[in-house]
């Protein structure tokens, strides 16, 4: 049980009686029930034209973030937004979505760099095709190729041992991508700091006319 509203409207939570308390609750208030179903396009629409974010194009050919509810413009598109069209969401927004790109772009290129290394692993070469490994796993150093080895002269204690070889090629990609790795670690750095204050100045705020 519960109780709505300043008139101690009584609640019955039960099958039967919502319809029942709203039409009494509703007959009190003086407002009209309305029963229709829902209008799911309209919603959208006005979803679409008032609460999602919008954009428009402004004298110097930028775009500029328009205010919820504000008429025309175009919704920000998926692919072709830039972090600078996001400055209206703030700086930090903003330096979010160009830092993402910036990880897209250089894992990418690792990738490129270490595809040699992960067709080796996957050869007969290395590990027999890594048979019985998951397929998410294949290319990993994973071995499964192994072989038993004496741990004492009398050979009564043994142990299994990897007998995946790797190749000096394997070693010069992984030292090559890291140091490269971290080369554009700096680069970004750099160019971050670069870019928010660029960004940052196309931004005016009320700080920017303070005294």
């Amino acid at each position: 049980m519960s109780y709505l509203g300043a008139k101690g409207l009584k609640q019955d939570h039960g099958p039967n009686s919502s319809l029942g308390n709203l039409a009494e609750s509703s007959s009190l208030s003086g407002l009209p029930i309305d029963d229709s179903d829902p209008q799911i396009k309209q919603a959208r629409a006005h979803q679409k034209e008032n609460v999602l974010p919008r954009r428009e194009r402004t004298e110097t050919g930028s775009w500029s973030k328009l205010e919820l509810g504000e008429p025309g413009g175009e919704l920000f598109p998926v692919w072709s937004t830039t972090p600078y069209d996001l400055t209206g969401f703030g700086l930090g927004v903003a330096m979010y979505f160009q830092v993402l790109q910036i990880l897209a772009l250089v894992f990418f290129f690792c990738g490129l760099m270490q595809s040699q290394t992960i067709n080796y692993y996957k050869s007969a070469a290395y590990s027999d095709g890594q048979s019985g490994v998951p397929f998410l796993l294949r290319g990993s150093a994973i071995c499964t190729r192994t072989g038993m080895v004496c741990l004492d002269a009398q050979c009564s204690q043994v142990d299994s041992v990897n007998l995946c070889q790797l190749h000096q090629m394997q070693a010069w990609f992984d030292l090559s991508m890291t140091i490269l790795l971290l080369i554009l670690i700096a680069i970004i750095s750099v160019v971050q700091n670069n870019v928010s204050a660029a960004m940052d100045e196309s931004v005016q705020t009320a700080q920017d006319y303070s005294v």
